[in-house]
């Protein structure tokens, strides 16, 4: 008997919870200062100046870590995760919380099939991350706001 009472219970205050609980829309209030169109008014920057960093990041990749750049091209797996950190300005990414990884390291990794710190391909993607963040070499290019 005790048993059915404390499954009464429990249904008795999910209910009770339940009704608390109000799913009601709640009215909509636009922005103050009319709507925004996102019309190019609406950009806050230069859009062709955006991706200037990205690019000054892989001009000194291909051009100071050619060796460590060169063989992560050679294995598969690598150039994925190359190609697709080179685009989205991965290579600049925060590894100090390994946590907490930025999007692009995961997205990146994900396209590439590297699923585990252990896969061969980490270590040849690890030494073109040490050069991008290496201040005598690439750090002033790939990291925002390092010193030049």
């Amino acid at each position: 008997m005790t048993a059915v009472r404390s499954i009464a219970s429990v249904l008795a205050s999910a209910a009770l919870a339940a009704a608390c609980v109000d799913l009601s829309p709640l009215p909509y209030e636009g922005p103050e200062g009319g709507v925004r169109d996102g019309s190019t008014a609406d950009v806050m920057f230069d859009v062709s100046s955006a991706d200037a960093p990205i690019d000054a990041c892989n001009r000194c990749l291909t051009t100071r870590c050619k060796s460590a750049e060169t063989t992560c091209e050679q294995n598969a797996k690598c150039s994925v995760f190359a190609t697709c950190a080179a685009a989205t300005g991965c290579w600049g990414a925060s590894l100090t919380d390994l946590t907490n990884l930025p999007a692009c390291l995961i997205q990146c990794g994900m396209s590439a099939g590297v699923t585990s710190q252990v896969d061969p391909a980490g270590a040849l993607i690890s030494a073109v991350f040490v050069c991008a963040q290496d201040p005598n070499v690439c750090a002033s290019a790939c990291l925002v706001g390092a010193e030049p």
